[in-house]
């Protein structure tokens, strides 16, 4: 079962404030989104960087993989793909990244996804 996308997203802000109120708009588009940490990134201080999970709930991994592709494709331009991979005893993991967000205040994002 893939339970959640795993994000790691940069928000052009400087401040926690505005990049709360990225988030809300973020969450329009991704459904609830769990904040696992929201910091300024430590190499450049005109961005936080947002780790967080967003639920996913899909068994089969062709149709969780569709779903994400779709999703990145709502978010961003120019998604680069790796995967998905195969482990031993059919533990799957899907990833993507994209530097050229759509939404307003994004500057890159990363999602995960795998069902072990």
């Amino acid at each position: 079962m893939f339970k959640t996308i795993d994000w790691r997203i940069f928000i052009n802000t400087t401040t926690k404030e505005k990049a709360q109120r990225i988030i809300t708009r973020l969450s329009e588009e991704v459904g609830e989104i769990e904040t696992l940490s929201l910091e300024p990134y430590w190499k450049d201080k005109t961005k936080y960087e947002l780790v967080c999970k967003t639920k996913l709930q899909i068994a089969e991994p062709e149709n969780a993989v569709f779903f994400v592709l779709q999703l990145a494709s709502h978010l961003g331009n120019e998604i680069k793909v790796m995967g998905p991979f195969i482990y031993e005893e059919n533990h799957i993991t899907f990833e993507g990244l994209c530097s050229s967000p759509k939404i307003v205040g994004l500057s890159w994002f990363h999602f995960n996804i795998d069902n072990y």
